[in-house]
């Protein structure tokens, strides 16, 4: 799973299976960066290595309450990370 920062495409797409943006620089680009490294702060601190916070592995050792918990996880770095306001309004839902 590849986590992506930025905006989503305005047409009606597939998340399963497309990428939220056509604009290949802002799928590969360093926008976020500083954003990416807060939440791997967060996640590490919370017992989830993910590459740099934009990548994560799952493999068939990972159950469905070990995926669980990782999303929880993820929830609860997010919600720190809105709590101390390093999240970029644009990033933000309204």
């Amino acid at each position: 799973m590849h986590l992506y920062l930025g905006a989503v495409r305005g047409d009606a797409w597939e998340p399963d299976y497309e990428a939220p943006s056509t604009a290949v620089a802002a799928l590969v680009g360093t926008r976020f960066g500083e954003v990416t490294g807060r939440l791997n702060t967060h996640l590490l601190q919370r017992g989830v290595a993910s590459l740099g916070g934009s990548l994560f592995v799952f493999s068939a050792a990972h159950g469905a309450e070990d995926v669980a918990d990782t999303l929880q996880r993820l929830d609860d770095s997010l919600r720190a990370m809105l709590s101390e306001g390093s999240m970029p309004a644009e990033l933000r839902r309204g």
